[in-house]
């Protein structure tokens, strides 16, 4: 059995220490909002850090077919101070000898040992943290374990628990009295508390009905259940037995419980047993028995995503009379922006042939589109965000310029451009023309050739790219907006995308003229675990040490040398193994916060911000100069 991984996602929290408080953007709009029935209730957004955390975790284990439609932040004031005033105690009792784990006294104990290594990989990233006390005292609990946890179930029972928190059903009564909830499927296969997984695929699709609840859930060392034989199905295995329908085991107030499908074979199977100690988990159950153990901080509504397949089939035509029948709508017309996007996607589509299929690079587009208004006739608030983002006009044919004869002039000799850069021809052959070609310094193949400063046993080629930063792209600016579509669907190459959008009010900076840069593929040795103060200071010393102006890099300048390097490799770097992220020279909204890029990994590249200004090992500072 392998340990347990969880996703790298602690760092995209607004408060890695405190991880169940919320952002202060998210915190004053919950403020603003009323109480109903118990609970205060507001909307995320994609510019809520809550958002990166969020996706990135529902897409580690991401449902069949299925996409976030909505996602809320909950706040109870009781729930919440119910929760951080259990976590002392828990801590006190994880340190008693009264509360000591027994499982090494049963049978099976090395499987039960692989699943307690499983459960202390999945809680050690989250692990100690900090409970805010009277006094702006921060007291730190290292013995009480936290995770965030899914709990799939019907919208009706989300709305009750955001009431009154999570509750469990007593089944251990009703078994024993010989009678049946009818509202359960089951009498609790692991124990009748409180049930959670680590995988949204699970909670989805075995659970809910395309409603899910993230919370926060506190724990001591769980009971590790496990099968004492493979493939006991209908029969259960030992555990099971003992354990279905009853309280929590001895003194425990957890069970761990890593799951696979009595079936693997067939998808639609729901029935999951413990692992034994042939079989591979699939996903981890974990139980719970009190409800102050628990904490539901966001409800997440699910939606049915259509096959991109099926999308990409759509005409011009077609797709123009969904945008006009849009324009009808009532709540479109209340919405000025909204309304002048679609009028202007309008006017580009009347005047392409009807009958061809959308290009795959305006596909998104149309997929936003597609899904603007619920079933109430209602504007998804986060649909139309996407919406307004700056898009690229649809495809047409440029016209075909035939050039006048002209003499040139007899120039000095320029260069050869290196084979590593990503020159004009290149950006032709990917994106399209770039117009002017600005010359390379004299010497670049000697700057290429050298000692790298910063790895001084390789030579420059090695260590950087070599990328033209244009200032326009078949005629349209060069910016960060115009990057994130253009990179969905290159002329030909790998495509990629932005899997979380927070540029900060930077998306749109222009580029005043075409210009030269040499970026380092990594970020430096020695900048992790930095402040950016202290990150630009290194950078300093050894532009001065070695009489090169290096910088930090902007935002697009980062991400063009990125993109540029995977459209035409494939290959990855600032990627996600291991972990990275360079800061780069722009703030967001102009605050305190600096804006990093980096975690580029299957589903995405990240441009964020270094939200509070942590300090940790993921942001590092690569460094460039412009030639």
């Amino acid at each position: 059995m392998d340990p347990a991984s969880m996703p790298p996602i602690r760092q995209f929290l607004p408060n890695p220490e405190t991880p169940w408080l919320v952002s202060p953007q998210v915190f004053q709009r919950i403020q603003a909002t009323g109480i109903t029935n118990g609970y205060k209730k507001c909307p995320i957004t994609s510019n809520d850090p809550e958002w990166a955390f969020i996706l990135r975790y529902f897409e580690w284990k991401k449902p069949t077919n299925r996409c976030i439609r909505a996602v809320h932040c909950i706040h109870s004031p009781n729930a919440t101070q119910n929760f951080q005033s259990n976590i002392p105690t828990i801590d006190q009792q994880a340190k008693s000898p009264a509360f000591s784990p027994k499982w090494q006294q049963e049978e099976d104990v090395h499987l039960r040992q692989k699943v307690n290594r499983r459960w202390k990989a999945m809680t050690d990233p989250y692990s100690p943290v900090t409970v805010p006390g009277g006094n702006s005292r921060k007291d730190s609990y290292a013995h009480t374990k936290i995770l965030p946890l899914w709990h799939g179930t019907k919208a009706a029972v989300c709305h009750s628990i955001c009431q009154t928190g999570f509750t469990f059903f007593g089944k251990h009564q009703l078994l024993q009295e010989g009678k049946k909830d009818e509202n359960n499927t089951d009498t609790g296969y692991f124990g009748a508390g409180i049930y959670f997984t680590n995988s949204a695929r699970y909670a989805a699709e075995v659970y809910s009905d395309g409603n899910l609840l993230l919370a926060w859930v506190s724990m001591r060392e769980p009971y590790p259940v496990v099968a004492n034989a493979p493939n006991l199905y209908p029969d259960k295995p030992k555990d099971m037995k003992k354990l279905e329908g009853l309280g929590a085991y001895q003194n425990y107030n957890a069970h761990h419980i890593p799951i696979v499908s009595v079936k693997p074979d067939n998808p639609s199977c729901s029935i999951y047993y413990p692992c034994s100690q042939t079989e591979q988990p699939q996903c981890d159950e974990i139980v719970v028995f009190q409800p102050s153990q628990t904490l539901a901080r966001f409800w997440i509504e699910v939606e049915i995503e259509l096959p991109k397949s099926l999308e990409v089939q759509l005409t011009i035509g077609a797709f123009l009379q969904k945008v006009l029948d849009l324009l009808e709508a009532q709540a479109i017309q209340q919405d000025i922006g909204l309304t002048k996007a679609l009028e202007d996607k309008a006017k580009l589509l009347i005047v392409l042939d009807p009958n061809k299929t959308i290009p795959d690079q305006d596909a998104e587009f149309c997929r936003w589109a597609m899904q603007l208004l619920d079933s109430a006739g209602k504007v998804r608030t986060f649909v139309s965000k996407q919406l307004l983002i700056p898009q690229i006009p649809f495809s047409s044919p440029a016209p075909q310029v035939i050039p006048k004869p002209i003499i040139q002039p007899i120039l000095p000799k320029v260069p050869q451009v290196p084979a590593i850069a990503f020159d004009k021809a290149k950006w032709n052959t990917y994106f399209g023309d770039i117009g002017e070609e600005p010359p390379l310094p004299a010497d670049i193949h000697q700057i290429l050739s050298g000692p790298c400063p910063f790895w001084p046993d390789k030579k420059v080629q090695d260590t950087h790219l070599l990328a033209l930063i244009p200032k326009t792209v078949n005629g349209q600016l060069l910016n960060l907006a115009n990057l994130a579509h253009w990179i969905r669907g290159p002329k030909q190459g790998w495509a990629a995308k932005f899997s979380s959008w927070c540029p900060g009010g930077n998306e749109n900076l222009p580029v005043a003229s075409s210009y030269w840069v040499l970026m380092t593929k990594d970020v430096l040795e020695g900048t992790r675990w930095k402040s950016y103060g202290e990150q630009t200071e290194i950078v300093s010393k050894f532009a001065q040490k070695v009489s090169v102006p290096y910088q930090p890099p902007k935002l697009l300048e980062a991400a063009v040398c990125i993109l540029t390097e995977y459209v035409s490799s494939g290959m990855r770097i600032y990627s996600d193994n291991p972990l990275t992220y360079t800061r780069c020279d722009e703030k967001y909204e102009n605050g305190p916060y600096q804006m990093v890029l980096g975690n580029f990994g299957a589903g995405g590249l990240d441009v964020y911000y270094n939200n509070f200004g942590f300090v940790i090992d993921h942001y590092g500072l690569s460094c460039l100069r412009r030639l």
